[in-house]
């Protein structure tokens, strides 16, 4: 099995099953959720899944994975975490040593689990490519930092490799050179 696999989701987005599942949740629920966008490729995120009051939506890491019940555009796949499907569950806190060793060996598409920790929205991991931005001299993950100056980022609490760039021979995406106020800029 490649270690891809883990980002695997159907070709097809099943809107209908999203929006069930959505309906479904209580806030908070702790969830894996499979997300798609261009500049992070694919990533899963396994956390709680909470409301927030100033929006009115449920989000997940930060994340809206709805508004209005409808599935947000970049969601794929979404899954109660049950103790069945607790694999994914957030990896043991690593120590600042074995931290800034793993960040430092990490390269541009690398796949890695990241998990994180955040005050405002608990504790949950990222699976995904490890995406390089210029501009910010960091590693990326899902839009997390991972690093910033070939440090761990304060809100990383583990990091595991689960295949370099070279090993998983898979789609990775751009690196990132260009703000999104830049991007968008010169789009106009």
């Amino acid at each position: 099995m490649s270690a891809l696999s883990v980002l695997n989701y159907p070709v097809r987005r099943d809107v209908k099953s999203l929006t069930t599942v959505l309906g479904e949740l209580e806030s908070p629920s702790p969830v894996k959720a499979t997300f798609v966008e261009d500049r992070y490729g694919t990533f899963v995120v396994v956390g709680d899944a909470v409301s927030s009051p100033s929006a009115g939506a449920l989000t997940l890491a930060g994340r809206f994975i709805e508004g209005n019940m409808k599935p947000d555009r970049t969601l794929r796949l979404i899954a109660p975490v049950t103790e069945e499907t607790a694999d994914a569950a957030i990896p043991a806190a690593s120590d600042t040593d074995t931290l800034r060793a793993t960040v430092a060996s990490i390269g541009h598409g690398d796949l890695v689990r990241a998990g994180l920790f955040v005050r405002t929205y608990g504790s949950f991991t990222i699976t995904g490519h490890a995406v390089w931005s210029d501009v910010a001299d960091a590693f990326l993950v899902g839009g997390w930092f991972i690093s910033a100056e070939g440090a761990p980022s304060a809100r990383l609490e583990s990091i595991e490799v689960l295949a370099t760039a070279a090993e998983h021979g898979g789609p990775v995406p751009a690196k990132i050179t260009a703000a999104l106020d830049d991007i968008s800029a010169t789009a106009l």
